[in-house]
């Protein structure tokens, strides 16, 4: 028996997540694309106000999770969502591309997810999440998520709505 404790201390010692915490942070943002019924190409794509200069630093998810943006080990965009919010008959098919990018102070602008084609009559997207580790962003004093796409202008003013959720890895304090 005295062998197996100090195998089972090893085994315990060396298992990720010992003295961490999982948890989901939620963002939703919205954007209002103006419309016109003459239509044509969007010249810039709108981006997100909610999405500029975010920080962690006053996050209650931290804070109920006794850990704080210091100590994230790992940071992953999970979901990301596009959805219409108004008007209600609008479907997201004039957008034809839309990608999302992280970007902090002294870190590269990085992608995280995409839509590369948006299927008519759609109201709401998952978009394809990027593979990224965003440690470093999720610790920095603030970062941003930026936006580009292509995009046809809509017959009326149209607003979309982004849900991003980032899973949060983090060393307890």
């Amino acid at each position: 028996m005295r062998r197996s404790i100090p195998l089972l201390s090893l085994l315990l010692a060396g298992c990720p997540g010992l003295g961490q915490v999982a948890f989901d942070v939620d963002s939703p943002g919205q954007s209002t694309v103006r419309g016109s019924p003459a239509g044509g190409l969007l010249p810039t794509f709108p981006g997100f106000p909610a999405f500029g200069g975010m920080t962690f630093s006053q996050n209650q998810s931290f804070a109920n999770n006794n850990t704080n943006k210091d100590h994230v080990s790992s940071c992953r965009v999970s979901k990301l969502t596009l959805k219409i919010v108004t008007p209600t008959t609008q479907a997201l098919s004039f957008i034809q591309k839309i990608e999302f990018f992280i970007e902090a102070p002294n870190q590269q602008k990085i992608r995280i997810a995409e839509a590369l084609t948006i299927p008519s009559g759609v109201e709401s997207i998952d978009l394809t999440i990027d593979d990224q580790e965003l440690a470093p962003y999720a610790k920095a004093d603030s970062f941003s998520i930026t936006t580009t796409g292509t995009a046809s202008v809509p017959p009326q003013d149209t607003t979309i709505e982004a849900d991003l959720t980032l899973h949060i890895v983090a060393n307890v304090l």
